[in-house]
C-alpha cells in the first residue's frame, strides 16, 4: 500500500508521468496510478476527495460482474497541501498498461462497442451517470483477447460537479447528457 511516507520519500524520483489533463497529472508509481492535482488549482484540496467519494458512493451499486468496468480507487492522501489519489493500474493479461479509446484511435471491435453499449445502459438505469463520459476516460483492457471498456474518472458524476446545469437535477436529464457524450464518442472513435 502507498503511504504518505512512501510518496514523500520516493515519488519525485520514481514516478513516471503518463498523462496530463486540465486539472491533474497522472503517474505510474510502484504498480498503481497516482493522480496529482496541479498546484495552484483553486479546488485542489477537493478534487481528488470528490472523485474518491463518488467512487465510494457507486461501488456498492455495481454488481460483481460489472466491477471489471471500473477502476478501483484505494485512497487519497493530502501531502504538503497537494492531493494524491491512489488508484488501480489498468493492465492487460501481460501486465501492460492499457490505452484509452483516444490513444487507440478509431477502431471497430463489435465486442467492445457492444459491451460499452451495455455498460452505458446499466449506468443510466442505475442513475450512475457520468456526465463527462468521453474517450480519454475509457481504457481498453484486453482479457483473453477480448476488449473490455474500463471507466477511470469519477469526478463528473451526476449533478455534483455542475450544479448550475438544470437538466442534471433529474435522472432522465443526467442519463440524456451521458448518452449524448457517449454518442459523440462512438461517432468519433467507432470505425465502420
Amino acid at each position: 500500500m502507498i503511504t504518505r511516507e512512501i510518496i514523500e520519500k520516493y515519488f519525485a524520483s520514481e514516478a513516471e508521468l503518463l498523462n496530463t489533463g486540465y486539472r491533474r497529472e497522472i503517474f505510474l508509481f510502484r504498480g498503481v496510478v497516482v493522480k496529482r492535482v496541479y498546484r495552484g488549482y483553486k479546488r485542489a484540496k477537493d478534487l481528488n476527495f470528490h472523485e474518491y467519494n463518488n467512487f465510494q458512493r457507486i461501488i456498492s451499486k455495481i454488481p460483481e460482474d460489472m466491477k471489471i468496468h471500473f477502476q478501483t480507487i484505494y485512497n487519497v492522501l493530502n501531502i504538503k497541501n497537494q492531493s494524491f489519489l491512489i488508484a488501480e493500474k489498468i493492465s492487460d493479461d501481460a501486465n501492460n498498461l492499457c490505452k484509452s479509446v483516444t490513444d487507440l484511435g478509431p477502431f471497430d471491435d463489435p465486442d467492445f462497442w457492444s459491451e460499452m453499449d451495455r455498460l452505458v445502459a446499466f449506468l443510466a438505469d442505475t442513475d450512475i451517470c457520468f456526465t463527462d463520459l468521453h474517450a480519454k476516460n475509457v481504457l481498453v483492457r484486453k482479457r483473453e483477447g477480448h476488449p473490455i471498456p474500463v471507466i477511470v474518472d469519477y469526478k463528473t458524476l451526476g449533478r455534483d460537479f455542475a450544479p448550475w446545469q438544470l437538466e442534471l437535477f433529474f435522472k432522465t436529464g443526467r442519463a440524456r447528457k451521458m448518452y449524448r457524450k457517449y454518442k459523440r464518442m462512438k461517432k468519433e472513435f467507432k470505425a465502420f
